[in-house]
């Protein structure tokens, strides 16, 4: 019955209001919805408000969006969801490599060494479409990608204004409305705006959430890794045949798992673990990371072009609420963390700004009462609640892999003996005994993403 209720007041785009037209119980807003971050989340936020005639303003801090590839797979669910902006669904889908690029995970000595085994994701299936499962596929983009595609409808729209270089530094509530102060991080100045809303999207180490006193449970620090990424056209075309989207490398010079991005453009990225007090980031320089990424390929002379370095600490944690006071509201990084093992980061990301786009707009058009919005936080943190839970799973299952008796090689066998002899692993030369260093996507999780019909949308 409350579902019921739910949907009853869930907004049309172009049937409640028509866009353009401020249906604000407060006139004299800045915006009737501030967003801080302008990533997946954020962005999807305001174009969402957008279609129900819902002004916004995104505050994001950078000022040119990253190169870094970060999350690439998108479910039925998220694209779903997309449908609302038009066009993009069909923007996205002509940026997404062809299936056989991305359908299966390799396990291997190298990328192009000792091939162990494979796993198709797509078994019988020539498209990714499912159309008795969803009207949209899943697909395979990396965010580096999408977003782009996100800003430019954003700032193609006139109900979403944009401030990049801008962070909210604050946020308090008044009678009937929030300021919030937000600073230009170049010239340092601050003013303050007016908004009915806020909305946190400004990422895991986003300064609102701590600033409202929200603590994030769940179990920090599962891995420490770093993130290689680089650009090898000729790898592209030599992996033809042997193509996925995930290589798990196993082998005594590096343990890896490459994300292949865009096989066709030959854009990786290698997720490499690494263990503090032993190692730390510092330690993976140029050469080190070109020696470790040509170990992980399995041929020194493929020519390599790395782009960047980051390191990364994998963690799952949710937000113990969505809503720290009546007017304010944790959504996407901001409100949960995630391993990769699955790909539920971005999408559940992106679920969070529908749910609660369509109840700012019912409140802000007098379509629903306030109370609607406590429903949000009810809603949603069972579900990142759920995903926290499968993710960090298939993060245990996958360090399993080294045992699955696919053959692997020697070193890499040893792996999987806790009193095996320390494995030389790193980029200084360290031995540190490895006993569960392998991440990834598990199989169970993926295969949810791909097939899944789940309360989880």
């Amino acid at each position: 019955m409350r579902m019921l209720r739910a949907l009853r007041f869930a907004p049309k785009p172009g049937k409640l209001w028509p866009r353009g037209v401020s249906t604000s119980p407060c006139p004299g807003l800045d915006a009737e919805v501030v967003i801080a971050g302008g990533g997946p989340t954020g962005l999807i936020t305001a174009l969402l408000l957008a279609r129900w005639g819902v002004r916004s303003l995104v505050a994001e801090r950078s000022t040119a969006l990253t190169q870094h590839p970060q999350a690439h797979l998108i479910n039925h669910r998220s694209m779903e969801v997309m449908r609302a902006v038009p066009g993009l669904t069909d923007q996205i889908w002509a940026g997404v490599p062809p299936l056989d690029q991305w359908r299966s995970f390799v396990y291997c000595g190298s990328m192009l060494g000792d091939l162990l085994g494979s796993v198709d994701h797509f078994p019988g299936q020539a498209s990714p479409h499912l159309p008795l499962l969803s009207p949209e596929p899943v697909t395979h983009l990396s965010q580096h990608k999408l977003v782009p595609l996100l800003w430019q409808a954003a700032l193609a729209d006139p109900l979403v204004q944009v401030l990049a270089g801008c962070s909210v530094r604050s946020v308090r509530p008044g009678e009937g409305h929030v300021e919030v102060d937000i600073q230009e991080r170049a010239a340092g100045t601050l003013r303050t705006l007016h908004g009915a809303y806020v909305v946190a999207a400004d990422g895991a180490r986003g300064g609102l959430r701590q600033a409202a006193g929200v603590e994030l449970q769940g179990s920090a620090g599962l891995q420490h890794l770093i993130n290689i990424h680089f650009v090898s056209p000729e790898l592209g075309r030599r992996l033809r045949g042997r193509e996925g989207m995930l290589y798990f490398v196993f082998s005594p010079a590096t343990i890896a798992v490459v994300v292949a991005h865009n096989i066709l453009e030959g854009e990786f990225v290698a997720q490499i673990p690494y263990f503090p007090p032993l190692q730390s980031a510092a330690d993976f320089t140029p050469g080190a990371c070109s020696r470790l990424v040509a170990a992980a390929i399995g041929d020194p002379a493929v020519p390599v072009e790395l782009r960047t370095v980051r390191p990364w600490a994998m963690s799952g944690l949710v937000a113990a609420t969505y809503q720290p006071h009546s007017r304010l509201f944790l959504a996407g990084d901001a409100a949960h963390v995630f391993p990769p093992s699955g790909a539920f980061g971005m999408n559940t990301g992106i679920q969070d700004a529908h749910n609660l786009a369509w109840k700012l707009a019912a409140v802000l058009g007098r379509e629903a009462r306030p109370s609607l919005l406590h429903s949000y936080s009810a809603e949603r943190r069972p579900v990142a609640l759920a995903n926290m839970q499968l993710s960090v799973q298939n993060f245990y299952e996958a360090l399993r892999i080294p045992k699955v008796g696919l053959g692997l090689c020697r070193g890499a066998k040893g792996l999987a003996n806790p009193d095996s002899e320390s494995v030389w692993m790193g980029p200084t030369g360290r031995c540190c005994t490895i006993q569960e260093t392998s991440m990834a996507f598990g199989k169970e999780g993926i295969d949810f993403v791909c097939h899944g019909c789940s309360e989880r949308c």
